[in-house]
């Protein structure tokens, strides 16, 4: 997996930490990279450490406030690190004294707000980033931009007369028409109704994946992160807590934030025993060596997926509420401590609230925290 590092941030308890080396496809690279913003110079990126591949589409995923549009800004050159530097194919571009503005960087950026001129037409908005070239060569990028995104026939438009679709699909072309190395993405999708979102995730990837450009984009949708990234990596605090695929960091997260942000997940109090750990909802065997002491106190990750449930009149939990999801309903369930897990269940498995269950849970990954504490000791691959 490409080499990121995090010193310090994610607690990992024998666990192989990511590579120390950044190999020659990298076509972005964060070395130690640190800034604090503002008169009282509150910490937004710290000790930060990111590489990404030629071709990638990495998201950068997290809360709001967490150093994802900071770490955006330092790479596109709005922004200069405090300590650190920033590569791009290669090349220094910000740090030991050595400072690369924007427009020299190859950088194309989309915000959430497009930032189109209203007085353009869609073919001058596309050209911008071309004023350089000659007449004959920016008249044929841009054509190659227009289809590209499905705007020919839009191309004596003027943005106020676009849906919000099409206006974010002219911010796309103008990004892309200069052939940037990078192209950025600022919660482009911000602005949108929902199920215009939903759309637009999967036409804008594909025009992304048809360009092969490098990607980085700002999310704090975990569904969006899902359905666009090649990688995830998840923020906290201005710092990086994993990255990986996306079924990775689902299915093995590295730490209790992890587990807690990327989808739904239960904590369920056990205690170590000889090769298993012993919950109120049953034991789960394990297969290998767990870092913590034998009757220490952990918790087990469940995901609402995990969880099976049988109505039944020995059972010691009870249906508290349902939530319909369309394809799926989400049964929220009271176990007799009191705490609540969930289970993802078909449409067609109707249970009425109240119903007392038996539940039994199989987990796909176990993944295991030690007590209260942030970190992982066992992690089943």
């Amino acid at each position: 997996m490409p080499g990121i590092r995090t010193r310090g941030h994610d607690g990992l308890i024998n666990l192989v930490s990511g590579c120390d080396s950044v190999s020659q496809k990298m076509v972005i690279e964060l070395q130690g990279v640190s800034k604090r913003l503002g008169s009282r110079k509150v910490t937004a990126v710290q000790d930060f450490n990111l590489a990404v591949e030629r071709g990638e589409l990495l998201t950068l995923l997290g809360p709001s406030g967490c150093g994802k549009t900071t770490a955006l800004r330092l790479i596109a050159g709005f922004e200069q690190p405090d300590i650190g530097r920033i590569f791009l194919n290669g090349e220094l571009v910000a740090g030991d004294g050595r400072f690369v503005p924007p427009e020299k960087r190859k950088v194309g950026i989309v915000f959430q707000e497009f930032a189109l001129f209203p007085h353009l037409t869609v073919e001058k908005n596309v050209a911008f980033g071309l004023r350089n070239e000659g007449k004959e060569k920016t008249e044929e990028r841009v054509q190659e931009m227009l289809k590209l995104t499905g705007l020919q026939d839009l191309r004596n438009q003027y943005p106020f007369e676009l849906s919000g679709g099409q206006q974010q699909r002219v911010a796309i072309a103008r990004a892309l028409s200069p052939s940037p190395l990078v192209v950025l993405l600022d919660e482009p999708f911000g602005s949108l109704d929902q199920d215009l979102r939903s759309r637009m995730r999967t036409d804008l990837k594909e025009i992304l994946k048809e360009t092969e450009v490098t990607v980085v984009f700002v999310t704090h949708d975990q569904e969006e992160a899902f359905l666009m990234a090649d990688r995830i990596a998840v923020m906290e605090s201005g710092a990086i807590q994993q990255t990986g695929s996306p079924l990775e960091i689902y299915r093995r997260p590295r730490n209790r934030f992890v587990a807690e942000f990327v989808g739904h997940a239960d904590l369920i109090a056990g205690r170590l025993a000889t090769g298993l750990i012993s919950t109120e909802i049953g034991d789960f065997a394990l297969p290998g060596k767990v870092a913590a002491k034998e009757g220490e106190q952990v918790s087990i990750m469940l995901r609402p997926d995990d969880n099976d449930i049988l109505p039944a009149e020995f059972g010691t939990a009870t249906i508290q509420s349902i939530e319909f999801k369309g394809d799926a309903m989400l049964y929220c369930i009271k176990l007799q401590s009191g705490q609540l897990i969930h289970s993802l269940q078909s449409p067609a498995f109707l249970l009425p609230i109240g119903t007392t269950v038996l539940v039994m849970s199989n987990p796909k990954q176990l993944v295991v925290l030690r007590g209260n504490e942030n970190s992982i000791c066992y992690k089943h691959s």
